[in-house]
């Protein structure tokens, strides 16, 4: 990942368990970096190995308990 693309992205982390005890994660990337690739595979491929790649893949899949949910926001004034 290149250091403008970290720069640019944040991860917000839960403070507690949602009520089926499974956690929600947010990503921002503000602004989203349009040549970007954001994709696990993309970023765990980029420091393991194939195999190891598939490895972490198995194991983001299997975490999953709904398909990722995707927003198009813009800032808006206060």
């Amino acid at each position: 990942i290149s250091r403008n693309i970290l720069e640019h992205t944040r991860m917000l982390e839960p403070r507690r368990a949602n009520k089926d005890s499974s956690y929600t994660y947010i990503w921002l990337m503000d602004p989203v970096v349009k040549e970007a690739n954001y994709s696990y595979e993309s970023i765990i491929s980029g420091v393991h190995s194939p195999e190891e790649t598939e490895k972490y893949l198995s194991m983001v899949r299997e975490c999953l308990v709904a398909p990722q949910v995707f927003y198009s926001v813009k800032q808006g004034r206060w």
